[in-house]
């Protein structure tokens, strides 16, 4: 009896070991544009690899059937058969579940599924919004698929009820048999005999961060980002240096010497029109180095304004980017600080000083603002007035999303005539995130995976150019826009057809744009070329109206000389640190594992470099957790 039992539980480790190696296989061709300029020996590689995680994870799963062998060896009738294989079809739905979700997701978050998925399930409807149909669709299938293929594999050929006749119990036998087995799983749970539990970083082995994620086990990650994050909610888990050390650091690298800004602006208190642009990646934009003839309006007005062409987005969301926007704080691995309002309403805000000057705030949006919980957040830092997907008519919400962009710059049109001066006014694009449903189409040919969509992306881009531009000359029209400063930027980049490494530096460049009759005309077609960060954001503005920015400790004055140039993002794995415009470094936090760029043989400087990363992620977060 033992013996059929350890049968079973042998058979069904092969049986995990072939789901998740079948997951990886649907994963692979789902996503194959990715992987397709890796070598098929590093894809090998991680297949090979993954066996550390896969095995981890299916002794987890057998947890439970182990544990009704036991009991089922003493028993004289079978009690458990029937529960262990309904017990292993949950655990494959939810496996299967993992995985499905997984496939569209990678494209648009350049990373597996972590615990964040739960922040963005709290509005099903939204998920649903954004999911283009025919993707839907087909994940939907290969979710059923895996479920009715795994369910038929397991009771062909690992399923095997107990014959009431052959039950025979003998106990010591039994002892024997499953304390061995139990032995058996618990070092297939922890990865072996060795001092440290297994990691990812065990089965991380290429320079490529999507071949090493490749090699990750959804479920086993998905359930490690869950329970990391628990750990570490009162916890910080960057224990580099004291705290107090870190801080020293961080403050070094803010330290200004005097004040020698430069004003660029001819009034200390224009309007300020704040244009957010969805996903705009400095790859849309051929003045940045980025495609020819996407957004060519837009490379127009670089011409005619004060372009910043080396600034990186903080991180990888929007939730993300509008805390760094507007509170200059930068982003968290791990979390959200904008999507905790109980947190993000202890974040300074750039509305306040103008508000205490006399300024109206207004947020214009076409979709719904729930989503990312950003909508809290906005009203957590004092946003006045707030427009979203509700405040459109029916005949205007033409996309699944809500109101595309013409139709969102014609209500702020018909809004900033009744505004008051002076008045900052945001207004948020979305026509350039999936499902890609504008009304232009096919103002740019580009040859890609359907899947992908990177011709819906593009078609988007040139479509919110298009608007943006008739929404300025109709501007000129206006009585407040002879004392108007434009300010555009994006508020995190997305993957383009250039399909850059998640981390790097090149993935998380982003344009900033001042533009309009408030800026002096001897700045008009001119570039600062400083590294930079969306969290400057509030210090640069401030500082050309005069206004205090003290509060905003994350952020510099661009326009000021003496101000070090620097940038800082994060990623669920790791952060990127740019400190000149040939130099940079990342610093993978899973891996403890530091790739340096352009630093050359200067070992003192790469040195120094990963010791202000280090401070600054360490001293990010423990604010995050003060909060």
């Amino acid at each position: 009896m033992p013996i059929r039992y350890v049968g079973q539980l042998i058979r069904s480790y092969l049986f995990w070991l072939a789901v998740f190696a079948t997951n990886r296989l649907v994963f692979l061709f789902y996503n194959f544009d990715f992987y397709s300029k890796y070598s098929s020996d590093e894809l090998l590689t991680a297949f090979k690899k993954a066996v550390y995680l896969d095995t981890s994870m299916a002794s987890y799963f057998l947890t439970v059937p182990l544990l009704t062998g036991i009991v089922q060896c003493f028993l004289k009738k079978d009690y458990t058969s029937k529960f262990t294989f309904w017990f292993t079809g949950i655990l494959l739905t939810i496996n299967s579940a993992i995985v499905a979700g997984e496939l569209p997701l990678f494209r648009e978050w350049n990373g597996k599924l972590s615990y964040k998925i739960f922040l963005y399930l709290q509005q099903p409807a939204e998920v649903m919004k954004i999911t283009p149909w025919g993707i839907a669709i087909t994940v939907t299938l290969i979710l059923l698929g895996q479920i009715v293929l795994g369910l038929w594999v397991y009771k062909k050929l690992v399923y095997s009820p107990v014959k009431p006749e052959s039950q025979r119990p003998k106990p010591l036998l039994s002892a024997v048999a499953f304390l061995l087995m139990t032995t058996v799983t618990v070092l297939g749970i922890r990865g072996g005999t060795q001092e440290m539990p297994i990691q990812q970083s065990d089965v991380y082995f290429s320079n490529h961060t999507n071949v090493n994620l490749l090699a990750v086990n959804s479920t086993w990650n998905i359930i490690h980002s869950i329970l990391k994050n628990k750990k570490y909610m009162n916890k910080n888990p960057y224990g580099f240096y004291k705290p107090e050390e870190a801080k020293e650091i961080v403050k070094e690298v803010y330290s200004v010497k005097g004040d020698s800004a430069v004003s660029f602006l001819k009034t200390d208190r224009p309007n300020v029109v704040l244009l957010i642009l969805e996903s705009f990646t400095s790859d849309l934009i051929e003045e940045q180095g980025g495609i020819k003839g996407i957004t060519p309006r837009f490379d127009q007005m670089i011409d005619e304004g004060l372009f910043f062409d080396h600034l990186y987005a903080s991180a990888e969301r929007s939730e993300q980017g509008m805390a760094s926007i507007f509170s200059g704080f930068p982003a968290q691995q791990r979390t959200s600080i904008s999507a905790q309002p109980s947190k993000a309403q202890q974040l300074p805000s750039i509305l306040n000083p103008l508000h205490e000057q006399g300024y109206s705030s207004s947020f214009h949006f076409g979709g719904q603002l729930n989503f990312g919980n950003i909508k809290a957040f906005l009203l957590s830092i004092g946003m006045q007035n707030i427009v979203d997907e509700e405040d459109f008519t029916n005949a205007e919400k033409t996309s699944r999303l809500g109101a595309h962009d013409e139709y969102l710059f014609r209500r702020v049109l018909a809004d900033q005539k009744n505004y008051k001066q002076p008045f900052i006014s945001t207004i948020f694009t979305q026509s350039t995130h999936s499902p890609y449903d504008q009304p232009v189409q096919d103002a740019i040919e580009w040859e890609d995976d359907p899947r992908e969509n990177m011709k819906g992306f593009l078609n988007g881009a040139w479509y919110t150019d298009s608007c943006v531009y008739d929404y300025v000359n109709k501007a000129k029209a206006m009585d407040w826009y002879e004392n108007t400063i434009f300010v555009m930027l994006a508020d995190h980049s997305h993957t383009s057809p250039r399909y850059w490494e998640r981390d790097v530096p090149q993935s998380r460049l982003i344009p900033m744009l001042f533009w309009g009759p408030a800026l002096k005309d001897e700045f008009k077609g001119k570039r600062v070329n400083k590294v930079a960060c969306q969290t400057d954001v509030p210090a640069t503005l401030l500082g050309q109206m005069n206004l205090d920015s003290s509060p905003f400790e994350w952020s510099k004055n661009l326009m000021d000389p003496k101000t070090e140039g620097f940038a800082y993002y994060c990623s669920n794995n790791g952060l990127g640190w740019i400190d000149s415009l040939d130099r940079h470094m990342v610093y993978r936090t899973d891996m403890d594992s530091v790739t340096m760029t352009g630093f050359g043989t200067d070992k003192q400087a790469e040195k120094k470099s990963l010791r202000k990363a280090k401070a600054y992620l360490q001293t990010v977060f423990q604010q995050y957790l003060d909060y």
